[in-house]
């Protein structure tokens, strides 16, 4: 007789795929907005949970379609951006499509001269400068 070797074994038990496929998951990876696995919702740029195909998705989007949403209407701003706040346009007075711009002197409107030192004459009789 040969001796008895006793030989250990380790046994992983893996855990089941989720319905997302997920090894070991809580079907969370694969959820809608609702909560559900593969619904399909999501949320559109309205906030609201629905079908992407849904005849509702993105339906607070009237008038024009951009970055901005106000008043539960997309509304084109006076520089003509859709959503935009009017700032895009205005130059440094605030005028839409103005004229004014900052000058080396950061005076909007400016002519450059209101930063250089007044050249001015001042004449004292019996002035001597003195030396130090």
């Amino acid at each position: 007789g040969g001796a008895v070797q006793h030989v250990a074994v380790e046994l992983r038990v893996l855990g089941q795929r989720d319905v997302c496929g997920v090894c070991g998951g809580d079907n969370s990876t694969c959820a809608g907005c609702d909560g559900v696995p593969n619904s399909g919702m999501r949320v559109d740029l309205c906030g609201n949970c629905l079908g992407q195909h849904s005849g509702e998705w993105n339906a607070c989007l009237e008038g024009c379609a951009g970055t901005g949403y106000e008043s539960g209407r997309w509304e084109e701003d006076v520089c003509g951006v859709c959503g935009g706040d009017g700032t895009s346009c205005v130059d440094c007075a605030g005028v839409p499509f103005g004229f004014s711009v900052f000058d080396s002197c950061r005076t909007c409107g400016g002519l450059d001269w209101s930063c250089s030192p007044s050249h001015s004459l001042s004449l004292f009789a019996g002035f001597r400068p003195s030396t130090l």
